[in-house]
């Protein structure tokens, strides 16, 4: 019995990851999947908070992974605030066009939730984006960027 139950529970969640067309390769996800394992961009930025190599977040403002910027975004966006990044008053503009890009960027969450949603409505700040679009970076992000930033 546990094995269907597996079985029917890892088909349900193969057919929504699929069904959305999301990008493995360009996704944010802190607890993906059954395991609860981190996106390859979220293990990219885990690994540079670890070993406090803070300054190298930067570069990934200008990525062409959609991924990578967004979560660029946030981190470095932190980090400054912190006051352990200086950014220039151009990547502080990067930010701002991040932040407010129409680009879609996959996001997922536990082992239903895979999607794609604008990189604006990840930093949204108001009721209507957040109910609707129901992945925040803020939300997702606060606990793992305060883990990582303590190692």
């Amino acid at each position: 019995m546990k094995h269907t139950l597996f079985i029917i529970l890892l088909l349900f969640s193969t057919s929504i990851f699929f069904g959305q067309e999301v990008d493995e390769k360009s996704m944010i996800g802190f607890a993906c999947t059954v395991g609860g394992e981190q996106s390859e961009t979220v293990k990219k930025f885990s690994i540079l908070l670890a070993k406090k190599k803070y300054q190298r977040t930067v570069k990934f403002l200008n990525s062409k992974n959609v991924a990578e910027k967004a979560l660029a975004a946030f981190v470095c966006e932190k980090l400054n605030g912190l006051k352990k990044i200086t950014l220039t008053e151009e990547d502080l503009k990067r930010i701002k066009n991040i932040k407010e890009s129409e680009d879609l960027v996959s996001v997922c969450s536990g082992c239903t939730q895979f999607e794609k949603i604008a990189i604006k409505n990840l930093f949204a700040q108001n009721e209507e984006s957040k109910l609707y679009e129901g992945f925040l970076i803020e939300e997702h992000a606060k606990y793992w960027f305060e883990f990582y930033l303590k190692k």
